[in-house]
């Protein structure tokens, strides 16, 4: 009996040796939704979207694709398209679009697992920490609400960017940095929140990359991470100009003055005012 207990250990180890973190990382979040993800559907904003699309699909792909590029919103032009290519593909059948969105958030956890191991995070942190982001019960919204699938893919970009970036500190190659900049404006066209993080990794990489070279010289790292921070800054500006759910008489120095003030308050409540019950912009405290 003992040594069939040994060898079964010497064949899970084995199994396990062949099996890369990644991989198990992957699976451990996309295999824990499989459970629920069938008896998800669309709700909401999902149905207005998905009327909008069907209603161009007698033309074929290129007008439901075009469709995308306006609706939800022409701020986020890779927003619409993502959903209207899922839906070029799926049609109304949520199942298999909600399997590629976990897919989604399963790989961005595999992505941050290896930039941490790159960041010299210790193996067993840098495996607990990117099971956890992928288990976050804040990410319930991107799981259940299809309207939200584009947050999902931004985050993705956003931490495929910061590898690159990275890569590109210590190792050099244009085409890591020319590849971080199409992630960059990728993520920003899905989703502008992921700017201050994108422009972090720009950044960092330049720290970095200074702080490789002896002496330490700062002005062509800074340089490098340049093109970064007018893309992000070039993309949130050409967001501000084209958007048409800004309907505030504030300016936009107020409203940003607003928004923190709200964040701060302890009597805001977000389930209510900032919820799926609730699309109203809420009350606004004295700046």
């Amino acid at each position: 009996m003992e040594k069939r207990n040994d060898g079964l250990a010497v064949t899970i180890a084995r199994l396990r040796g062949s099996i890369s973190d990644e991989v198990l990382i992957f699976a451990a979040i996309f295999f824990s939704a499989l459970p629920y993800v069938g008896a998800i559907g669309f709700s909401s904003d999902d149905w207005a979207f998905l009327q909008i699309y069907d209603s161009a699909k007698a033309g074929g792909a290129g007008p439901i694709l075009h469709m995308g590029l306006q609706t939800p919103s022409p701020e986020r032009p890779l927003h619409g398209l993502y959903l209207s290519s899922l839906f070029l593909l799926f049609g109304i059948n949520p199942l298999p679009q909600h399997l590629v969105n976990t897919g989604v958030i399963a790989l961005s956890g595999a992505v941050l697992f290896r930039l941490l191991k790159e960041l010299k995070a210790p193996r067993d942190l840098a495996f607990a920490s990117a099971i956890l982001f992928g288990f976050l019960p804040q990410l319930t919204t991107l799981r259940l609400w299809y309207a939200t699938f584009q947050i999902g893919l931004s985050a993705l970009l956003l931490l495929y960017c910061a590898r690159l970036e990275l890569r590109f500190a210590r190792q050099g190659g244009g085409w890591r940095k020319v590849l971080a900049l199409t992630c960059t404006a990728g993520s920003l066209a899905l989703y502008e929140t992921t700017a201050p993080l994108l422009a972090t990794a720009a950044l960092g990489a330049a720290w970095i990359r200074a702080r490789r070279s002896t002496p330490a010289r700062w002005i062509p790292p800074l340089a490098m991470a340049l093109p970064n921070l007018l893309l992000i800054a070039g993309g949130l500006a050409m967001k501000r100009l084209v958007t048409d759910r800004l309907h505030d008489s504030l300016s936009l120095v107020d409203q940003l003055k607003a928004n923190f003030w709200t964040f701060w308050d302890p009597a805001f409540d977000w389930r209510a005012t900032a919820g799926l019950g609730d699309e109203t912009a809420g009350h606004r405290p004295p700046p």
